[in-house]
């Protein structure tokens, strides 16, 4: 027993050494890296080298190929508690089962198009051709110099009637020759000539409240009398003058209305 305790304490010494060497190394590295270290595999790719991904699908295709059978649709795993592992290759697999190329074309004849798929659809010329009806003509049986004497036949008649002039008569069963409407719109015109012509008096405006009092100026026809050269009054004799005055001073007595608190105001020439 003795012998063995001391084995077991040897032991955890030596462990104990270990340990504390191992952890003076990794601090050593931690505080002095290492500058001339290089990793084991390449990060970056050579110039010229395909990439990982085309070798991995390249080594799949091989694969494939070389097995001729189909690859499991799933891995097992030991635990019976995780569901089988499903790729993503799985589906389309399942959906699309391979077939040759010329099952390929003829599923592709027989896949009935919707109606986007049918107006994109491209069809060649002689298709096009061949699903057209046949020409009129060709059912007939008419030839090129048969249509040609037709279609010359047809120009003549309607140059001719072109050329024809048709009569007043025609044009008004036709509706185009409208006489009726032609005399109203003669008898509309003249009136309206008539009405523009007459000048409307002053009193026919005032009537129709169309001017007012104030908007206008009344004007009467005179003679042209030149009255420079004759002043009769530069000839009347003193009674002539007393006369006058004598009048007038009547007048504004007798016939001239006033006011009665006016009067006062009224100026009389002296006799």
């Amino acid at each position: 027993f003795p012998s063995r305790l001391g084995r077991i304490l040897s032991n955890g010494k030596n462990d104990e050494a270990g340990r504390s060497t191992a952890t003076t190394d990794l601090q050593r590295d931690i505080q002095e890296p290492n500058l001339a270290a290089r990793p084991e595999k390449p990060v970056l790719r050579k110039p010229g080298q395909p990439s990982r991904l085309r070798i991995r699908q390249k080594q799949l295709s091989g694969s494939r190929s070389d097995s001729g059978g189909e690859l499991p649709t799933h891995l097992t795993d030991d635990s019976d508690s995780d569901n089988p592992i499903e790729y993503r290759d799985d589906v389309h697999l399942r959906s699309a089962p391979s077939t040759s190329k010329y099952d390929d074309d003829d599923d592709d004849e027989d896949v009935p198009m919707g109606g986007l798929a049918s107006k994109v659809f491209r069809k060649d010329t002689l298709a096009l051709r061949l699903d057209a009806p046949p020409c009129k003509d060709d059912i007939n049986g008419q030839t090129a110099d048969d249509r040609r004497a037709l279609m010359h036949n047809a120009s003549i008649k309607l140059a001719r009637k072109l050329s024809e002039r048709p009569t007043a008569e025609e044009l008004e069963d036709r509706n185009i020759l409208k006489i009726a409407a032609r005399k109203t719109m003669e008898e509309k015109r003249k009136l309206l000539l008539r009405k523009l012509s007459f000048r409307p008096t002053i009193a026919q405006l005032k009537e129709q409240q169309i001017i007012q009092f104030n908007d206008y100026v009344e004007v009467t026809q005179a003679q042209a009398y030149d009255r420079k050269a004759d002043k009769p009054w530069t000839r009347l004799t003193s009674t002539d003058k007393a006369l006058i005055r004598k009048e007038l001073n009547d007048f504004k007595a007798t016939e001239m209305d006033v006011h009665e608190e006016s009067r006062i105001f009224t100026r009389f020439h002296r006799p």
